[in-house]
């Protein structure tokens, strides 16, 4: 009787969930999707093996010369190639720059919402599903175009996301880099239920559990202690602290996660300012930038751009918010494509850096005050009771301490009162916060804030959850539904 009642139950959440995903208009509403109008891309429909039943398509500038890179773009839930296209501006940056650029488009069969399948089982392992689709489209892309086989980048926005790392995971071979906005950690989620719970609360793991999930997902992972030279792809991860669809703890379990299969120390080496936003780097043993990471203050759910920029023609849009930063440009330096700008880094120095990141910015100095066991880090601060309950969770580990006054740089932060509902994570994997409260080197420490439901307290100008409201709950819980636009498990 009990089976019976179990699978009562269970049958009776999946019709829950399908009748709250379909009678939700403002969830399935096709102006997110876009037109192809003005579309500067091409289909191509005889690409290879299928598994996954996606679309391909292609941008490839006039006279594109042997040997130029290849960026794999992966869209969001909702949207197109094409519409993906229009508001990041991948295609004018790749005319501008020399490379070609590969979009793979999510069918409505395989997803109600185009969403990729970033946890399905059956789509996130090598030479299987969606992942082995986009591999074999790779493949034609270096065929057809003698694309550089050392330069293949790949990005994606949320599914997208999730997606990009499941490339970067199973075919670590392929890809040179990748770029994360606002999507998940490779094998956070392998059924629905669990896909909805990363999304809405975020789950943490220990970096060994995190890095064992990339390594056993291809034959690389047993190969690190061979003969065989192989380089693990780098990544850059971008997330918005006002994420209502996907929680902004999944960008650090991210940097988390590849921090340990990089084998890089939990702290990051040095912090710049990217327009007013504060980015975190890991360097390797001779100072490449293996990992970086960016947050943006107030930005939801979102590919950040600068719609000023006419030489990209980035348009603002659903999931792309105009805040003068261009993602599209700033994933490209990272993945070698542009040249290096000058630096502002946290000890007031400059450093003209030009060419590939991975080789050339090593002249970048690591801060002192971010080495050393217990040295202080940026904590990503969160609301409701998930936050309560990992802090007490974490109440008995180790307490983080300043730096000693001989070794600060301008980079370390004081150890201020944490907030009731702060989140003291165990590992020193933070993403760049915003920050309210100015500390004595000049640094400031902020909780991330979500508008609608934080404000100021008068006094000290921080920034404190207000009591949880159930509907705001729900409401939250129907958006990212909505967004996963699933029923069930393949």
């Amino acid at each position: 009787m009990t089976g019976i009642a179990s699978t009562t139950a269970n049958l009776a959440l999946w019709r829950m969930q399908w009748d709250t995903l379909f009678s939700l208009p403002h969830l399935l509403d096709d102006g997110e999707v876009g037109s192809d109008e003005g579309c500067r891309i091409s289909e191509v429909e005889h690409f290879g093996d299928n598994p996954g039943n996606l679309r391909m398509f292609q941008y490839v500038p006039h006279d594109l010369p042997p040997g130029a890179p290849l960026v794999v773009v992966l869209h969001g839930c909702t949207q197109t190639a094409a519409g993906y296209d229009r508001g990041s501006g991948w295609s004018y940056l790749a005319e501008r720059e020399g490379f070609a650029v590969l979009f793979a488009q999510q069918r409505n069969e395989n997803n109600p919402r185009r969403c990729f399948n970033w946890f399905r089982v059956s789509d996130i392992e090598r030479d299987a599903g969606e992942a082995a689709s986009v591999r074999q489209m790779v493949t034609f892309m270096t065929k057809a175009h003698q694309i550089d086989l050392q330069r293949i980048f790949v990005t994606g926005l949320s599914a997208g996301g999730g997606m990009t790392n499941v490339m970067l995971s199973a075919y670590p071979e392929v890809f040179a880099a990748g770029a994360v906005v606002a999507g998940l950690p490779y094998r956070s989620a392998t059924t629905v239920h669990e896909a909805l719970q990363v999304m809405m609360e975020g789950s943490s793991r220990t970096p060994e559990e995190r890095g064992d999930d990339v390594r056993r997902a291809s034959p690389i992972g047993d190969l690190t202690e061979s003969r065989i030279a192989v380089e693990w792809p780098r990544i850059a991860v971008w997330q918005g602290l006002a994420d209502d669809v996907v929680r902004p703890s999944n960008a650090m379990e991210i940097v988390k996660q590849w921090a340990n299969v990089h084998g890089l120390d939990e702290l990051a080496s040095d912090e710049d300012e990217i327009k007013g936003n504060r980015r975190l780097r890991w360097r390797g043993a001779e100072g490449q930038i293996l990992i970086e990471a960016v947050a943006i203050e107030h930005l939801g759910h979102a590919v950040p751009i600068d719609a000023g920029r006419t030489d990209i023609h980035e348009q603002p849009g659903p999931h792309f918010a105009d805040i003068g930063l261009s993602a599209t440009e700033e994933i490209a330096r990272f993945f070698g494509l542009l040249e290096e700008p000058a630096h502002v880094v946290a000890d007031g120095g400059k450093r003209q850096v030009a060419g590939h990141p991975a080789a050339a910015s090593a002249a970048l100095p690591a801060s002192r005050s971010r080495r050393g066991k217990g040295a202080r880090v940026l904590r990503l601060r969160e609301g409701g009771a998930a936050g309560r309950r990992h802090e007490a969770e974490q109440a008995a580990g180790e307490p983080a301490v300043a730096a000693p006054p001989e070794e600060a740089a301008p980079t370390a932060l004081p150890p201020p009162e944490p907030p009731a509902a702060a989140v003291a994570l165990p590992v020193a994997l933070a993403v760049p916060l915003p920050t309210a409260q100015a500390s004595a080197g000049g640094q400031k420490d902020e909780a991330p804030q979500r508008p609608e439901t934080a404000e100021p307290s008068a006094d000290s100008g921080d920034v404190r959850p207000e009591a949880p409201d159930r509907n705001a709950g729900k409401s939250l819980f129907l958006r990212v539904l909505g967004a996963l636009g699933l029923s069930g498990d393949k």
